[in-house]
């Protein structure tokens, strides 16, 4: 049993750090999709390399308008 667990928090470890990875490179939420590859594992990865990568829109300081 104690064997089972162990394998299961691998395996969510490891698909849990590619997600974080791979989610970073994209600019998207590394802990969201951290998370999901915790938890679901290659279906979260498989969502993941679906989903298009966000590009940040670079304004200078002078030119936002943040209040």
């Amino acid at each position: 049993m104690a064997t089972i667990i162990l394998l299961v928090i691998i395996h969510g470890v490891i698909f849990g750090g590619m997600c974080h990875y791979l989610a970073a490179q994209k600019n998207l939420d590394q802990g969201g999709w951290g998370l999901a590859g915790f938890f679901l594992g290659i279906i979260a990865l498989v969502l993941l390399l679906a989903t298009p990568a966000r590009t940040r829109a670079h304004r200078p300081f002078s030119e936002r308008n943040d209040s």
